[in-house]
């Protein structure tokens, strides 16, 4: 395995782990998304992608890992469509904090 994506792996799957998991409130598919999450990465990296923060990086790849649309998002929590980006914007803004 490659030393740098090994170093990563270990210093960020713990805090990649909690984000997923608080966010999903499941223990099992937070595995899954952080597991997408570092195959993701390694790709970027073998295929020489410039990722300048790393941390941010992973941490932006573990809220948006599913892929959805806010259109998708409000329709499975039941929100109005313009509160989301508002409401992922807190998130994110929860995360970075607890992560510095």
């Amino acid at each position: 395995m490659d030393p740098k994506f090994e170093k990563t792996y270990r210093s960020y799957y713990p805090k990649l782990f909690r984000i997923a998991a608080k966010m999903l409130q499941d223990p099992e598919g937070a595995k899954d998304v952080v597991q997408d999450v570092f195959t993701a990465y390694y790709f970027a990296m073998n295929n020489e992608k410039v990722i300048r923060d790393t941390k941010n990086w992973l941490v932006r790849s573990t809220l948006y890992s599913e892929g959805y649309s806010y259109k998708e998002i409000a329709e499975m929590t039941g929100r109005n469509l313009p509160s989301i980006g508002k409401t992922l914007s807190r998130i994110m803004d929860k995360i970075k904090k607890h992560l510095l």
